[in-house]
């Protein structure tokens, strides 16, 4: 039985026409993997998974410590972070852009890694910008951490009339080293090599240690 309110409620949406309101999942980790299933076979999903998923690439799921699970979604022109306690609750959740790649490094040694994500921020005409972008996970957040190059490709207008666009291309690389070895703390090691037109490549690289809860600059490794 449905009580008088209700009833009057359906009524006016039957009378008008209207299609009666979805009712919205609760975003857990079990509803997520579900939703995730369905869009991998081609069936619809319920709400608040269509706009989750839309556009949807693929994903990935890992644990970070013996509490926190993440899902990392990957669609296109976008993706999202989820992170969730260990009872399958949701904990935090960050919008992202398109990722193109996962690594996982425990830059503080503290036991639960950070996230490396390869993410499409930006794209058009003539133009590519992928960047690395560091997270970490913390039972009350999705915190941004550090932001680096991985790809920039940019058509420059000629220098000369008549002349053909430049293609201007920056790419970068990162390598994550522990500490040990005489280095007190773990480090991230960042290079870029620019090419523009016919000139010789730019090369440059910069280190980073993860101090005081941020990357700060570090001395490069002699060996």
């Amino acid at each position: 039985m449905i009580s008088a309110a209700t009833a009057a409620v359906l009524s006016i949406f039957l009378l008008r026409g209207a299609a009666l309101p979805e009712s919205r999942q609760e975003i857990t980790l079990d509803s997520l993997r579900g939703a995730v299933a369905l869009r991998e076979g081609g069936r619809p999903v319920a709400a608040p998974f269509v706009d989750i998923l839309a556009g949807y690439s693929f994903h990935w799921e890992i644990r970070i410590g013996e509490a926190i699970h993440i899902i990392a979604i990957s669609r296109n022109l976008g993706g999202a972070l989820f992170s969730f306690s260990a009872n399958g609750s949701l904990l935090a959740r960050r919008e992202i852009q398109e990722v193109t790649s996962l690594q996982l490094f425990d830059f503080d040694e503290d036991g639960r890694p950070e996230i490396i994500l390869d993410e499409i921020d930006g794209r058009g005409t003539g133009i590519v910008l992928r960047n690395f972008h560091i997270y970490r996970v913390t039972r009350r957040s999705i915190d941004h951490l550090w932001k680096g190059a991985s790809y920039h490709r940019r058509i420059l207008p000629p220098t000369v009339e008549g002349s053909r666009p430049v293609i201007d291309v920056l790419r970068g690389a990162i390598r994550c080293e522990p500490s040990g070895g005489g280095a007190k703390e773990a480090r991230l090691l960042h290079f870029t090599e620019r090419a523009t037109g016919r000139k010789d490549p730019e090369v440059s690289r910069h280190a980073f240690a993860f101090l005081d809860g941020r990357f700060q600059q570090a001395q490069w490794p002699e060996r």
